[in-house]
């Protein structure tokens, strides 16, 4: 979020808005910001005085507009003036300032002589020179219209209208008109403008994929920065509004903003590829790391003469998860690249901001001059364009790491690009990849991580507001906005439930509850879904209560059973939990863990009596349940039958002599018997062993604990207190005088 005043009282704003505007030494502001003051102040003199205006409304918004505008220019200038040495500021004051309507000519004038020249029959090398000149005239113009745009104030009329009939042009090319809607997402991430919005709305009508696509990411990004202010901004409002009665907008909304939000995880998912896949890639001894990236080492050794069965070893059962693991992210749309090419962004491509945003091009002159110094370039790059899954951003990366890294190295990359294709089944496949139409889930994804790059990569980055910082809100439906979308359910669900998956529970439940479901059935699992939300955030009050709901909607559901009986549980709630369990039990009497947990509810409500035969029963279905025997002997001491949890005990003593849980259970046998010499005995050897792990504090825990539960029995917790200062003194090693 873009925050621009700490209030909403219009005359508080326009009193914020003096001192500022006095710091910008803007005459023109000045004698706005008094015009605006002036106009509030007549309509607040003729509402006193009683006199309806059926346009107060409107001007009282157009009133708070106005102030916002001012607000923006006047930091701008600020700016200007005050932080001359960042990107913005240096690129603005450099700048040649030509129309968009210029711009506009030049570029379909450029654009329809390179498809001209580029049918020329001409010699080649005269038809190369003056593509080469046109290509670099044309990188100028599109430079030049990026930074206009980028760095241009509130747009007059004329510019909307020269703008949108770039991204209406047929002679103009595709990357152009991208190039555009990035520059103008990024202007608006500067200062507001409403014209620059409603031309990302008019794009996104564009049937070309690259420019809808790229419009739609910069409304969700510019909707969400500005929440405050829209309300001022009926237009726009209206705009969205009315583009969500189109069930394809809805559709790409509710994706982008996964994929925005998904990105915004990029840290984690990059950090597991680079600490956790790509060393279980290389541990397996299958890979290996070069400075062209990872390889498989099988057909490298092999046409060396060596042995690949020397290279297998017991961790390529593991690599081979990792590799699916990698698979799967990539099919859900992760960015799992990231890590490769971070450090690939030094180029001196990248040095101009433009070309962070640029779709990957092979007739931008820096590309084409890389295409002739690469063995076989004309097909490297068309497997560049079409076969590999990478951001545009990326392939430029590659594109120039190609360059210089030799022949050799280009050899070798090709082979891997080409996955040993020969020359005919290359020529082949690129020839179907060809046919292939772009998706939109792919130009929307591929852009998103172009904008991850930009914002977390260009030498400049910090001096721009990242939407991708952990500090910055999700991508959900909170913002008033966005609740014209609401009405689409399943859409909200899935939304809801990918937020569910990737641990955002606060913003999961928040969605779930906006949709206000119903005690109807065919509501149960929003609820269960709800209850499992406040579950995961340890509320598990309200948990109990969603599922409650749900349960009383859907009764046959045991997935809602477990959890409420788990939920009752949490909450001490046990008679309930155990009749939950009960229940669950009906169906499913020999279910171990069903058991276990009537159990626990018998335990905590001091029913041992009633849980021993229970546990028989687990140590007859699982005579290797340690912790069911622990409980059986337990539940004997607090009957005292001590002989029966004493035989238990040191059974399972002797299995683990080493074990200072089993130890020390044990020695409480001993100690509710009455036999305190054997207890203190073993108590003491529970506490050597807990002594050479430097764990020897954890026993007075475990002796306080004691005492509250030898208490229920009748013994004195003075005399645990006294037992286990005698252990941790070695009172019995003590000379007696």
């Amino acid at each position: 979020m873009k925050p621009t005043f700490r209030t909403n009282n219009l005359i508080e704003m326009f009193n914020s808005l003096q001192m500022l505007v006095e710091q910008s030494n803007s005459y023109e502001l000045k004698e706005e910001l008094q015009q605006a003051k002036q106009t509030y102040e007549t309509m607040l003199r003729y509402m006193v005085r009683g006199v309806d205006d059926p346009n107060s409304a409107t001007i009282y918004s157009q009133l708070k507009q106005k102030a916002y505008s001012i607000s923006d220019r006047a930091n701008r200038l600020i700016r200007f003036e005050k932080m001359s040495s960042d990107r913005y500021s240096i690129t603005q004051k450099q700048l040649k300032e030509e129309s968009l309507d210029t711009i506009l000519m030049a570029l379909e004038t450029q654009d329809t002589a390179i498809r001209r020249e580029e049918k020329e029959t001409e010699r080649e090398s005269i038809r190369e020179h003056k593509l080469t000149e046109l290509r670099n005239s044309r990188e100028h113009t599109l430079t030049s219209m990026f930074e206009n745009v980028w760095t241009s104030g509130l747009w007059r009329k004329s510019d909307y209208e020269s703008a949108l009939a770039i991204i209406n042009s047929d002679s103009i090319s595709v990357p152009a008109k991208a190039l555009l809607i990035s520059a103008a997402t990024l202007a608006l991430m500067e200062m507001f403008d409403e014209r620059k919005i409603m031309l990302l709305f008019d794009a996104y009508l564009s049937t070309e994929l690259e420019v809808s696509q790229r419009s739609l990411v910069g409304i969700i990004l510019i909707m969400r920065m500005y929440a405050e202010r829209l309300s001022q901004f009926p237009e726009i409002g209206s705009r969205f509004s009315l583009y969500t009665e189109d069930p394809k907008f809805v559709q790409d909304f509710f994706r982008i903003l996964m994929q925005l939000q998904y990105s915004k995880m990029t840290d984690s998912i990059d950090s597991k590829m680079r600490n956790d896949i790509i060393p279980s890639l290389l541990q397996s001894g299958k890979f290996k790391q070069t400075q062209y990236g990872i390889q498989e080492i099988d057909d490298y050794m092999t046409k060396n003469g060596e042995n690949p069965e020397w290279h297998h070893n017991k961790n390529d059962e593991k690599a081979q998860e990792k590799i699916q693991e990698m698979a799967e992210l990539q099919m859900d749309g992760a960015d799992v690249y990231m890590s490769s090419f971070v450090h690939m962004k030094s180029y001196p491509f990248f040095r101009q901001i433009s070309h962070w945003f640029m779709p990957f091009d092979t007739e931008n002159p820096l590309v084409a001059e890389s295409m002739k110094k690469i063995s076989g370039g004309s097909n490297f790059l068309s497997s560049l364009l079409f076969i590999a899954p990478f951001c545009h951003s990326d392939r430029y990366s590659l594109c120039f790491m190609m360059e210089s890294i030799g022949s050799m190295g280009q050899d070798m990359m090709m082979k891997n690009l080409s996955n040993e294709m020969s020359g005919e089944e290359m020529d082949e496949h690129l020839k179907e990849m060809k046919q292939r139409k772009a998706k939109a889930n792919e130009v929307s994804r591929f852009y998103i991580f172009d904008l991850y790059r930009f914002f977390n990569s260009y030498p400049y980055h910090p001096q721009f507001q990242n939407p991708f910082k952990k500090d910055e809100p999700s991508f959900s439906l909170d913002l008033p906005a966005f609740k014209s979308l609401l009405k689409y359910e399943d859409e909200v669900i899935s939304l809801a439930e990918f937020f569910m998956r990737k641990g955002l529970y606060d913003e999961a439940l928040d969605m779930f509850k906006q949709l206000e479901p119903k005690e109807r059935e065919e509501y149960a699992d929003i609820w269960q879904k709800m209850g499992f939300c406040e579950q995961k955030l340890q509320h598990i009050a309200s948990a109990f209560t969603y599922y409650q709901v749900a349960y009383n909607l859907n009764p046959n559901s045991d997935w809602t059973l477990k959890h409420l009986a788990n939920a009752a549980f949490l909450s001490e709630n046990y008679e309930d939990a155990e009749a939950y369990y009960d229940t669950l039990l009906d169906n499913d009497a020999d279910n171990l863990k069903l058991i276990a947990r009537k159990v626990g509810c018998l335990m905590k409500m001091h029913q041992y009596e009633d849980a021993i035969p229970l546990l028989y029963k687990s140590t007859y279905l699982d005579e290797t349940s340690t912790e069911a025997k622990n409980n059986l002997a337990f539940c004997q001491l607090m009957l005292k039958q001590t002989a029966k949890a004493i035989e238990i005990y040191s059974s399972l003593a002797n299995q683990n002599p080493q074990s200072d849980e089993a130890l020390f259970n044990l020695a409480s046998a001993h100690f509710v018997d009455g036999n305190l010499i054997e207890a203190y005995q073993v108590y003491r050897q529970a506490y050597l062993i807990l002594n050479q792990t430097d764990k020897a504090k954890s026993l007075k825990k475990q002796f306080v604990d004691l005492a509250k539960e030898l208490k229920q029995i009748g013994i004195d917790p003075k005399r645990v207190e006294m037992m286990y200062d005698a252990v941790v003194t070695g009172a019995n090693e003590m000379e007696v005088i």
